[in-house]
């Protein structure tokens, strides 16, 4: 009866032995595919273009009579990413910009060879800004010198982020003002044929000459390209918005007294019309617009829009537009490649409001899921930080467990499976002659 127990032993030894052999093997296989963080991002597109651009607040002054127009112009905050095949990357965030041409006089006097020195350039150029440039100077640039303000920007060949936050400002009429104000902008490659685009806006606390008021107006906007298809999708939210002290609301169809599902009576509407009358007020919304050909898409999210013409502003004219986002982007696959691949999970946290079409992007302020409700002249609540750049890493799922080359342990295991192969065969020879010269000595029997 011995002799079963040792037999059995043999057995379980000799394909334990045949298990580490088979495992060493699929190691040894596994050990020369390339891991997924190791293939360079973007080097499945033979060409990308992505932009981003958020807008805080853009304000328009006229007069009758002048001999250009418009009088003024500016965007308070606006930031912009840019992320191109080369690649070259560039990072825009200020927090009250006039505009390129003016922001770089002194470096247009030089280009146009204007007798201006380098450093009377750089003093004509527009210092309220955070700039960066992929191959030029600092990736991250950041810029606090204005109270109340920060301003970033960061260009890598692989990610460009601009984020700008400021608090509470007038506008260019005396009884205008906002509250704190942020816009973020992204664009980054995500894969070896993958990339985005993300932009966000907020703008809160805003006040029309008490004639109009607003908690906040949000603008977001998001989109993908893998060198085959390109998908977007955005958002553009107002809360809290009032008339003439009666609540009012606008969505797709323009504006409306009242709360949605609930229409303001005769009353109330003759109220707040008559108050944007008097004021010289019209208030209109642009709608979104999105087009997609393949692999291109582009869309904005549209804005608010307050066309004002105070009655004692002798002819004067000032357009606001809050809120802003638009994305567009640009891709085509390399030579050879398949095309849509995976991508990357995003580092943005979740908070904005979102259409359903995939992630939403990062809440502007922290702790907040939706824009608050704020009345006209309450504080601006904690700006959140501007986005921090952060590297596309690989996640652990779609790292190999094995590293190029042999694995140290495989040789362990192939010797470990030898041994045990080895003692569960060391019988062998023995019990095939045994059986040989039994099965002879029955046949001579017969």
């Amino acid at each position: 009866m011995s002799g079963r127990p040792q037999r059995a032993r043999r057995i379980a030894c000799f394909f334990a032995g045949t298990f580490c052999f088979a495992l060493a093997a699929v190691g040894i296989v596994l050990s020369q595919v390339p891991a997924q963080a190791d293939v360079p991002l973007g080097s499945g597109f033979g060409r990308f273009n992505l932009s981003a651009t958020a807008v805080g607040t853009q304000l328009t002054y006229d007069f009758p009579g002048a001999s250009a127009h418009p009088q003024a112009e500016g965007e308070v905050p606006i930031t912009q990413a840019q992320l191109h095949s080369g690649p070259q990357g560039y990072a825009l965030s200020s927090i009250t910009w006039p505009g390129p041409l003016v922001a770089n006089a002194g470096s247009l006097a030089v280009l146009l060879g204007l007798p201006i020195s380098p450093e009377q350039a750089g003093s004509a150029n527009y210092p309220v800004r955070a700039e960066a440039r992929t191959g030029s100077g600092p990736s991250t640039v950041t810029n606090t010198t204005y109270p109340g303000s920060t301003m970033t920007a960061t260009a890598t060949d692989t990610s460009v982020q601009a984020g700008a936050t400021m608090a509470g400002s007038g506008g260019p009429s005396p009884s205008s003002s906002t509250g704190g104000t942020a816009t973020d902008t992204v664009t980054r490659l995500t894969g070896a044929n993958t990339a985005e685009a993300l932009a966000s806006s907020t703008v809160r606390g805003v006040d029309l000459g008490g004639v109009v008021t607003i908690g906040s107006v949000t603008s977001t906007a998001a989109g993908t390209t893998d060198g085959v298809t390109g998908t977007a999708k955005g958002a553009n939210v107002v809360a809290d918005m009032k008339i003439g002290g009666q609540p009012a609301y606008i969505d797709h169809d323009g504006l409306h007294v009242g709360s949605a599902g609930a229409p303001a009576n005769p009353a109330a509407n003759a109220i707040a019309n008559q108050a944007l009358s008097a004021a010289g007020m019209t208030i209109t919304v642009s709608q979104p617009t999105q087009q997609v050909d393949g692999a291109d898409v582009s869309y904005d999210a549209g804005n608010i829009v307050v066309l004002w013409k105070p009655a004692d502003g002798n002819g004067d004219t000032f357009v606001y537009t809050f809120g802003g986002a638009s994305v567009g982007l640009a891709s085509a696959p390399a030579f050879g490649a398949s095309g849509a691949g995976e991508t990357l999970p995003s580092p943005l946290p979740p908070g904005s409001p979102d259409t359903g079409q995939g992630a939403p992007l990062a809440s502007n302020f922290a702790g907040s899921a939706a824009p608050p409700s704020i009345g006209p002249g309450a504080a601006a609540g904690p700006p959140r930080a501007p986005l921090a750049a952060s590297p596309i890493v690989a996640s652990p799922a779609d790292r190999m467990v094995l590293p190029k080359g042999l694995a140290p342990v495989l040789p362990i295991v192939v010797v470990l499976g030898s041994a045990l192969i080895g003692f569960g065969l060391r019988r062998l020879p023995d019990r095939v002659l045994e059986h040989h010269a039994t099965m002879c000595a029955r046949e001579g029997d017969g």
